[in-house]
C-alpha cells in the first residue's frame, strides 16, 4: 500500500496543472520494479483488486522471509487477516 500511495503522491507532485484531476495516464505505474500495475485500470474492480492484493501479498511475504506473522505486522494487519487473504487469492505462505 505504501508503494501505491507513493506513486500517487509522485503523480500529484509532478502534475503540471493546479487542478487535482489525476488521470491514470498521469501515473507511472512501472516506476517501482517490485510492483507492476500496468493495465490495472483496464480491469473491473474485483479483478484489479485481486491483482493488486496478489502482487502486494507476494512482495510482502518476500520482504519478510515468508514469515506470515512478520509480514502481517509490516502491513498493519493481524496474521489471521493475511492468512485469509492468501487463501482467497490461492497463495501459499511458504517460500516459492
Amino acid at each position: 500500500m505504501r508503494e501505491l500511495r507513493a506513486t500517487i503522491e509522485r503523480a500529484i507532485a509532478s502534475h503540471p496543472s493546479p487542478q487535482l484531476e489525476i488521470l491514470p495516464s498521469d501515473i507511472d505505474l512501472d516506476s517501482d520494479p517490485n510492483i507492476s500495475l500496468a493495465g490495472l485500470f483496464l480491469d473491473d474492480w474485483k479483478t484489479a483488486r485481486d491483482r493488486f492484493e496478489a502482487a502486494f501479498a507476494a512482495q510482502l511475504l518476500s520482504r519478510n522471509d515468508h514469515d506470515v506473522k512478520k509480514a502481517a505486522q509490516a502491513a498493519g494487519l493481524v496474521p489471521r487477516s493475511l492468512y485469509k487473504m492468501l487463501r482467497r487469492l490461492g497463495l501459499r505462505p511458504g517460500p516459492p
